[in-house]
């Protein structure tokens, strides 16, 4: 009878254990094991709020003659057996540097990844930093031909690395969102590597659209307002709205406000009910494809030509 009784605690406490399992999840990797090109930014300033969600400094260096990419990243601490999405944020012009805190939206990381976040932090959540002389351009004109712009390279890179090696990730939803120079360069981001992202979200301001064609277009929500001067600069965000309607106006979602200005665009955007909702929804089961393209983001988007590699 007592060996019976042992028997059934045992078995008891298997099943509890399972339970536990199955509601904690597994036990997240270390992400420098999973990302050997990963190092921590130990130099980096202290951030007491970014530390307090989770969102940890490191460096990220694909080659040897790169510069590091400084980056935020969070991933929860226990993850669900089945794969989670991967958001990234580009921050504006001011967020450039080093210093791995100019490059972050705590107000938009706290929608995913706070106390009262929508997804309870299911998801990996990046934020990285192009250094000074950078700039989130994928590829740009200057005097002396078309220039690569070092940054959004390196971040693809990353992001290729996470998207391959991270257990947790899933490929197919990768979310791509930012506010200004953040928001004008996807653009480019989604003509230089086509089906990499699921959607793309864009606040403050839309770059020329005309290179989407139906095989790379992917859903974009546009949030911009009339009388700000980033998002309308040589009607660039019409101009967008128009491109992205002709290719597949099922693709677009637009938020136009009329008096919100530029950092009044964010901070309404982030108080959109269904943005994280809209965001999740996407997926984009296409094999993502890096095309070798020219196309001048001068703010009239001449192309120059296109080939894949």
């Amino acid at each position: 009878m007592r060996f019976t009784c042992i028997l059934f605690f045992i078995f008891i406490l298997g099943i509890d254990v399972i339970q536990a399992e199955a509601q904690t999840g597994i036990v997240s990797p270390a992400l420098t094991t999973v990302l050997p090109k990963l190092s921590k930014h130990d130099t980096a300033p202290s951030n007491a709020a970014a530390d307090e969600l989770g969102l940890l400094a490191y460096m990220y260096q694909a080659e040897k003659d790169q510069k590091p990419l400084p980056l935020r990243l969070y991933q929860p601490s226990n993850l669900p057996p089945e794969k989670v999405p991967l958001v990234v944020w580009l921050h504006g012009s001011g967020g450039g540097g080093n210093d791995n805190s100019r490059n972050l939206n705590l107000n938009f990381a706290r929608l995913l990844i706070g106390p009262d976040g929508q997804k309870n932090g299911q998801c990996l959540l990046a934020f990285p930093q192009y250094q000074d002389g950078y700039n989130w351009w994928y590829q740009y004109h200057t005097r002396l031909g078309f220039q690569t712009a070092h940054a959004a390279i390196h971040t693809m890179q990353f992001i290729d690395d996470l998207c391959s090696n991270h257990p947790a990730v899933d490929p197919t939803r990768v979310y791509l969102i930012g506010f200004s120079q953040g928001s004008l360069a996807q653009s480019s981001w989604i003509s230089a590597y086509a089906n990499r992202f699921a959607c793309s979200v864009q606040i403050g301001g839309s770059h020329d659209h005309r290179f989407l064609t139906r095989s790379t277009a992917v859903p974009i929500w546009t949030i911009y307002s009339t009388d700000d001067r980033v998002a309308m600069i040589y009607d660039s965000t019409p101009k967008a709205v128009r491109n992205i309607n002709q290719v597949n106006p099922a693709l677009l979602r637009k938020t136009r406000y009329e008096d919100a200005g530029h950092v009044g665009t964010l901070t309404r955007a982030l108080k959109i009910p269904d943005l994280i909702e809209w965001m999740w929804k996407h997926r984009n089961t296409k094999a993502p494809q890096r095309l070798k393209q020219h196309w001048d983001f001068a703010f009239h988007g001449s192309w120059d030509k296109e080939t894949t590699h």
